[in-house]
C-alpha cells in the first residue's frame, strides 16, 4: 500500500504463478471489488524492475486522480 499524507492512494499486488489457480483468481476477484468500493485501485504486477514498476505505479494513480 502506498500512502500519501497517511492517507491509501493505491494498493500494490505481486502476483506470482499462484495467481493462476481458480481459488486465488476468485480471492483476488473479490479483494479488488473491496478495494475498489473503497476507493481505491489495485496494481497488480507479475515482475518488475525498478523503473518499470515506478512507472506503473505513476500511470495507476494517474488514472485515478484523474477519475477522481
Amino acid at each position: 500500500m502506498l500512502c500519501r499524507d497517511l492517507k491509501p492512494v493505491i494498493i500494490i499486488e505481486v502476483d506470482d504463478s499462484t495467481h493462476d489457480r481458480a481459488s486465488v483468481k476468485k480471492r483476488d476477484e473479490f479483494k479488488d471489488k473491496v478495494f475498489k468500493h473503497v476507493g481505491l485501485p489495485v496494481l497488480r504486477v507479475r515482475r518488475w524492475q525498478g523503473d518499470e514498476l515506478e512507472a506503473q505505479i505513476k500511470e495507476a494513480l494517474e488514472i485515478k486522480e484523474a477519475g477522481g
